[in-house]
């Protein structure tokens, strides 16, 4: 069952994607600085260290400089999520009754 089950799964082609991997690339983009603002710094094992790296680290200080914490992390939050609304809203106007 479990291989069966994996090859429907990755077996599959795909229906966009252009529009899949700009989510992806935009999901994985927007979690270091969304982490580097929620955490900032976190302690393991006794060490400190950045959450978000050092790029996430920098993107969190551009984006909050100008917009202030709070509308960083919906800036941020926001753009990890652009692909798929803009795809289900056009595809809501674009079944809507005329």
């Amino acid at each position: 069952m479990v291989i069966s089950g994996w090859n429907y799964f990755w077996c599959r082609s795909l229906d966009a994607p252009g529009t899949k991997a700009t989510g992806a690339v935009l999901l994985v983009g927007a979690s270091a600085p969304f982490l580097s603002l929620v955490f900032h710094t976190l302690e393991v094992s006794g060490k400190p260290f950045r959450a978000g790296g050092y790029v996430g680290d920098f993107l969190a200080k551009a984006t909050s400089e100008y917009l202030n914490r709070t509308g960083a992390l919906v800036v941020i939050s926001r753009s990890s999520s652009w692909p798929s609304s803009s795809r289900r809203n056009s595809r809501s106007a674009a079944s809507s009754p005329a």
